[in-house]
């Protein structure tokens, strides 16, 4: 934990985390029992990892969408033009043309024998 505080702290808290952008995610059951147990400077208890995992995934799914809703509001209007079926062009020299390979050739196995398997 980094902080925890009540009425007026908590407000000063909550006022900087805006300040500095960070995501402010109520969750008043939580908060008090983490002030109830946590302490400043040590990890979380481990009977609240995953109602914190929650609030976590919260905030990443919040920053998801932020960050998908400024790409589509920076994203132009149209889409650049682009030619919609692909262009054909000829091969380089001596590529695809000649004669082709031969097929391989298959030895047929005597009678009671086993055909040797392929990779």
């Amino acid at each position: 934990m980094l902080a925890r505080g009540v009425d007026n702290l908590a407000a000063m808290i909550r006022a900087e985390a805006t300040r500095h952008d960070v995501a402010i995610i109520e969750n008043r059951p939580l908060a008090r029992a983490l002030y109830a147990k946590g302490k400043v400077g040590r990890a979380i208890p481990k009977d609240y990892f995953g109602p914190v995992a929650q609030v976590l995934a919260a905030v990443y799914r919040r920053r998801r969408a932020a960050a998908a809703a400024t790409a589509a509001a920076n994203a132009p209007a149209t889409p650049a033009a682009r030619p919609t079926t692909p262009v054909m062009r000829a091969a380089p020299k001596g590529v695809g043309t000649g004669p082709k390979p031969a097929p391989r050739a298959v030895k047929p196995t005597p009678p009671g024998t086993q055909t040797p398997r392929e990779p």
